[in-house]
């Protein structure tokens, strides 16, 4: 967010730039994972629920290819 948006995590906007942000990440981390390569996803999987929900949407995409 930083790097794209200058945005630290307290700015107020930051929660504004998040989603366009996520997508990016996504976006970029789908072109290894559907070349058979592993990704690490290093943001926001503090939960298991989170972590689970980042491995079937990465499952899913995998499997469009």
């Amino acid at each position: 967010m930083l790097r794209l948006y200058a945005l630290l995590y307290d700015d107020p906007r930051y929660v504004a730039a998040l989603d366009a942000c996520t997508n990016l990440m996504w976006d970029v981390a789908l072109g290894p994972l559907n070349l058979g390569a592993s990704v690490v996803l290093d943001w926001d999987h503090w939960s298991q629920r989170r972590r689970a929900e980042a491995r079937e949407r990465a499952t899913a995409a995998a499997s469009i290819w």
